[in-house]
């Protein structure tokens, strides 16, 4: 299976599937990458998915909230939707900035609600990790969320069990900018992205300066190679 990179940030009600499910059809199937886990992740853990002709970018927000409004800016002139994993702390603080990332049309998921890793803590936590975060977001934006982004990408078998349980996909990803890392211009974090295959792929950023410089090179680029990044669910991951 060819490598693939998602990019998201924030889900929008029409487009958001919640945890009971439903009948929605995307433009790509989605199927879940070969683990080297020696549990099950099948149908619930998902890196990237099959060649469709898309890419989905995913955004991870604990801080930041000085960036993304920059980076809303640059989505909504090119008219590019990604998906926001947002931590429930963070929504509590800025309710706002949540709210414009919803109405503009991303994709909202979890990142949990105090960025803990889910492997160093119990499994009870982990659920209070991602029911308080439900508990933050989903008043506010009137929608279910039904994606999973672990802190770090730190997970267990329990964690998967406990997703779904819980009616939750646990995504990951294809492409890291690795833009938290001291040295990360926005050349090196767009070659980081560029030389992977993303056909299907998911690409990880965050909100940081130097990731708001290369973001439309990294668009402009996947314009050239003929794919069209969108949300995860765009990707068929719901």
């Amino acid at each position: 299976m060819a490598s693939a990179v998602v990019i998201a940030l924030a889900a929008v009600g029409g487009l958001t599937a919640g945890r009971n499910g439903g009948e929605i059809v995307s433009d790509c199937g989605a199927q879940p990458s070969p683990s080297g886990q020696v549990y099950e992740e099948e149908g619930t853990v998902f890196r990237q998915v099959d060649p469709c002709g898309r890419t989905a970018i995913t955004c991870n927000v604990d801080w930041g909230e000085e960036e993304i409004p920059k980076i809303l800016d640059i989505l909504k002139e090119r008219n590019v939707k990604i998906t926001f994993f947002v931590s429930g702390k963070w929504a509590e603080k800025n309710p706002k900035l949540l709210r414009r990332m919803f109405v503009e049309g991303h994709q909202i998921g979890s990142h949990g609600y105090g960025h803990k890793l889910c492997s160093k803590i119990s499994t009870d936590q982990v659920r209070e990790e991602i029911e308080k975060t439900e508990q933050a977001i989903e008043p506010l934006l009137g929608t279910e969320l039904s994606l999973f982004a672990p802190p770090s990408g730190d997970y267990d078998a329990e964690t998967v069990e406990l997703c779904r349980e819980l009616g939750y996909k646990l995504t990951l990803w294809s492409a890291d900018t690795i833009d938290w890392r001291a040295g990360s211009t926005a050349d090196v974090i767009a070659q980081r992205i560029l030389k992977k295959d993303l056909d299907g792929g998911i690409i990880l950023m965050h909100p940081k300066p130097e990731t708001v410089k290369a973001l439309p090179n990294i668009l402009d680029c996947l314009k050239e190679r003929g794919l069209k990044p969108g949300t995860l669910y765009d990707l068929g991951v719901y």
